[in-house]
C-alpha cells in the first residue's frame, strides 16, 4: 500500500512538473514576442526622434517670430492710437470752435433782427430784453 501511495505521489509530481513546464514554455514565447515588440518600438522611436526634434525647432522658431511680430504690432498700434487720439482731439477742438462761431453768429443775427423789428415798429421795446431772451434760449439748448 505504501508503494502505491509513493507511485501516485510520483505521478502527481510529474504531472505538476509537466504542467509547469508548459506554462513556462508559453511564458517564454510571450516574452520573446514582447521583446521583439519592444525592440521594434525602440528602433522606430530612434528613427523618428530626429524628425520630432527638427519639428520642435521649427515650432520654436515660428513662435519666436510670432512674438517679435506681435510686439512690433503692439507698439505700432500704440503709436497709431496716439496719433488718432491727437487727430480726434484736434478735430474736436475745431468742431468746438466752429460751434462757438455759430453761436456767436446766431446771437449777432438775432440781435440785428431784434434791432430791425424795433426800428420797424417804431418801438418802445427794449433791445436788451430780446437779447437776454435769445441768450437764455441758447443756454437752455446747451444744457
Amino acid at each position: 500500500m505504501e508503494s502505491v501511495l509513493f507511485l501516485a505521489l510520483g505521478i502527481g509530481a510529474l504531472l505538476v512538473a509537466l504542467a509547469l513546464t508548459l506554462v513556462l514554455l508559453r511564458l517564454n514565447r510571450t516574452l520573446f514576442v514582447f521583446e521583439a515588440l519592444v525592440l521594434t518600438l525602440t528602433q522606430e522611436m530612434q528613427e523618428t526622434l530626429p524628425q520630432v526634434r527638427e519639428s520642435l525647432v521649427n515650432v520654436n522658431e515660428i513662435a519666436g517670430g510670432m512674438n517679435v511680430a506681435l510686439q512690433q504690432a503692439g507698439s505700432s498700434l500704440g503709436e497709431v492710437n496716439g496719433r488718432v487720439r491727437r487727430a480726434l482731439h484736434e478735430r474736436a477742438l475745431d468742431a468746438a470752435a466752429a460751434w462757438y462761431g455759430i453761436r456767436v453768429a446766431t446771437r449777432s443775427l438775432s440781435e440785428s433782427y431784434a434791432e430791425q423789428d424795433i426800428t420797424r415798429d417804431g418801438g418802445s421795446v427794449d433791445v436788451s430784453d430780446r437779447v437776454k431772451a435769445v441768450n437764455k434760449e441758447d443756454e437752455d439748448g446747451e444744457g
